[in-house]
């Protein structure tokens, strides 16, 4: 590889290895959340794009990664969660030593960082999106994408470069630039790989986080955006409070394509602007509520200490799955628990794991969880996002996990199965709520 390209090094998340490069020298940190196209040796054999993010690092320390499943990261057969793929991120920035980075989100990319952003404001000094969307698909409340069936077809077109003519058709012009885009292609995802990309992204939906987003914002769209048109943009911009906007009249997907220098100016204004991480009293977070059914029976039949007994064997259970999926019980709630998690699939795998355990213990529960921002008060926890997953434990019965709309639309590629239970009123909280309840009970 030429010296003057940057030397690709490897990061871990368990078993799973990270492919990732630096640039620049000077500056705040800036990470690059890529899209779904992604491989960062082939990309930077193209002059165009190594310039780009040359520019970049011309005024920050610019950090870009492969996200697993594409490029040179590890493949690993299942489409990653959106939690696995933030501990990517935790580990790219551990390793470059990027301390409270500017995030920036290109396209399928966007999503990633605007959770980042959401879920670790203190980690984050300010947040970027170019060409991004709050939702991958159509839908019949979000009209401004393609539908999942459209994106699908592309499918058969996948490793010739048929996707050019949305991301670059200015490329068509450049010195063998069709064939470079198919070898991007191929490179980045195999045909199945895509497929299972596509698959899964078309639940990407992150509507109902980005009143959560509080970091400095800037959205970046072109009006002329083939690919991700520029409604999308301008959404994200009506729903990130105090989100800045800058919509640029031509130009193509790739930030690359058309004029890239308004991208770069906009981008160095912003970063130059010095926003400083704030400690945060607002983050998002999932929130569980947990409840013994029939427990006031159950103490009346053993008597005080063999209840006091059987509670404290719960309370063991509670701590080694708290501990297990990364969760902070709050309080004791009489006959349950108030917890946090940073990820609603954790948060899932959590409710598994203790309905599986405690009902070995002859215990039956029901749980609740809700994903939204919460408010910190010291060790305590409040907000409209706790009153919302107390109000949901009110419709779980034994040995159900019920959770919000919210929740189900942020576990995209994991491994959960939901049942609709439908449109529900919660007391003391404006509108309907779609409510799930997880498959097979606990």
């Amino acid at each position: 590889m030429p010296p003057s390209l940057p030397r690709t090094e490897y990061t871990w998340t368990g078993d799973t290895a990270i492919a990732c490069q630096q640039r620049g020298q000077h500056g705040p940190h800036l990470l690059f959340v890529p899209g779904l196209i992604s491989h960062l040796e082939v990309a930077n054999e193209w002059p165009t794009w190594a310039q780009f993010l040359d520019r970049l690092g011309s005024f920050t320390r610019l950090v870009t990664f492969d996200k697993r499943g594409q490029g040179l990261s590890d493949r690993i057969g299942i489409h990653p969660s959106p939690e696995e793929r933030l501990d990517d991120i935790h580990a790219v920035v551990r390793m470059a030593g990027a301390d409270h980075p500017y995030v920036l989100g290109f396209s399928e990319g966007g999503a990633l960082a605007m959770l980042y952003a959401a879920s670790f404001p203190d980690r984050v000094r300010g947040l970027i999106l170019y060409g991004s969307m709050a939702r991958f698909c159509a839908a019949p409340d979000y009209p401004y994408m393609w539908s999942h069936d459209a994106m699908l077809r592309s499918v058969k077109y996948w490793g010739t470069g048929g996707s050019l003519k949305s991301f670059a058709p200015s490329l068509e012009r450049e010195p063998n630039g069709f064939t470079y885009w198919a070898r991007l292609e191929r490179e980045a995802l195999s045909p199945g790989d895509y497929q299972r990309s596509l698959k899964a992204n078309a639940n990407i939906d992150v509507r109902a986080i980005l009143p959560s987003i509080r970091v400095p914002t800037l959205v970046i769209h072109r009006a002329t955006d083939a690919a991700v048109p520029v409604d999308n943009g301008r959404y994200l911009a009506r729903h990130i409070p105090g989100a800045e906007y800058l919509e640029l009249p031509s130009g193509e997907h790739l930030p690359i394509d058309g004029d890239a220098e308004p991208i770069i100016k906009a981008v160095a204004r912003f970063v130059a602007a010095d926003a400083t991480a704030l400690e945060p009293d607002r983050v998002l977070a999932t929130v569980m509520f947990t409840d013994i059914v029939d427990s006031t029976a159950r103490a009346t039949r053993l008597g005080d200490r063999d209840w006091l007994a059987l509670r404290a064997r719960h309370d063991q259970v509670v701590a080694r799955c708290m501990e297990r999926y990364r969760g902070r019980r709050v309080h004791n709630t009489g006959d349950g628990i108030l917890a946090v998690f940073d990820g609603p699939g954790r948060a899932i795998s959590c409710a598994r794991d203790l309905h599986r355990e405690l009902s070995a213990l002859d215990l039956a529960i029901r749980v609740a969880l809700h994903t939204g921002e919460i408010e910190l008060r010291g060790d305590e926890v409040g907000g409209i996002a706790v009153h919302i997953a107390a109000r949901i434990l009110a419709l779980a019965g034994a040995g159900e996990t019920m959770v919000s709309r919210v929740v189900t639309d942020l576990v995209v590629g994991a491994l959960f199965d939901f049942v609709d239970r439908g449109q529900h009123a919660l007391k003391g909280v404006d509108g309907s709520w779609q409510i799930y309840s997880l498959a097979g009970g606990g």
